[in-house]
């Protein structure tokens, strides 16, 4: 049986394409601006549990490179996690983004076929009057 979990956070996208990523309007089925396309979406989580364990606080990014039209699938992809998230909320980051975490990160899953890991870095988001950075 599957943990439960439910988290609620921000949300930043950020690939190499030029300005508007054409395979936002065509759900991922045209050719990305280059033969390919290095993605990072990052989120910081504000509230939510895996299970028993607290999500609030953990940021993490999943990165990620495709071949030109992503939905053919053959991704390379890893996980970055915060360093100060704990081995549990590491776990479960670990879940959530993979296919086993049922969310929408699980659609993605089955579309990386050279998964690397997870490391754990610094991941902060960075907000300036209106502005919003991760570093």
């Amino acid at each position: 049986m599957a943990t439960s979990w439910t988290v609620s956070g921000e949300y930043m996208e950020a690939c190499s394409c030029d300005f508007l990523c054409p395979c936002i309007p065509k759900n991922s089925t045209t050719a990305a601006t280059l033969d390919f396309c290095k993605v990072a979406l990052a989120f910081e989580i504000r509230g939510g549990a895996y299970g028993t364990t607290s999500m609030a606080g953990v940021r993490f990014v999943l990165v990620a490179q495709s071949k030109a039209i992503m939905s053919h699938g053959d991704w390379i992809g890893g996980l970055i996690i915060d360093s100060g998230a704990s081995d549990e909320q590491v776990a479960g980051v670990a879940a959530i983004a993979g296919a086993s975490g049922n969310g929408p990160l699980a659609m993605f899953a089955p579309m990386i076929t050279d998964f690397r890991g997870v490391e754990r870095a610094a991941v902060k988001f960075v907000k300036d009057n209106g502005n919003v950075s991760v570093v």
